[in-house]
């Protein structure tokens, strides 16, 4: 096997893992936005996310991915609002 394919190989562990973790925190994003809607609260909390991309930019190790490492937090985060939105959404219409 040459390089770039166990590089590949690599990559594609690292990938089953963060799709695990991606499920787990879109899991928790659900209950947020359950919480969010028994409270009639608003998806976008912008100070709660602003700490959130600070606290990971500050734990980064190689500051030299921490503009591409500012860009994932903030599709996370878009993500995130997305999918509370569409829960919140679906909830409103059933009342």
């Amino acid at each position: 096997m040459d390089d770039l394919e166990q590089l590949r190989q690599k990559i594609n562990k690292i990938d089953e893992k963060m799709i695990e973790l991606f499920e787990e925190r879109m899991k928790t994003v659900c209950s947020i936005a359950e919480y969010k809607e028994r409270h009639s609260m608003q998806v976008l909390d912008e100070k709660r996310e602003k700490e959130v991309i600070a606290r990971n930019l500050a734990k980064l190790k190689n500051k030299s991915i921490k503009v591409e490492t500012e860009y994932f937090l903030n599709q996370v985060m878009y993500v995130s609002r997305m999918l509370q939105g569409e829960i919140i959404q679906k909830k409103d219409k059933e009342v």
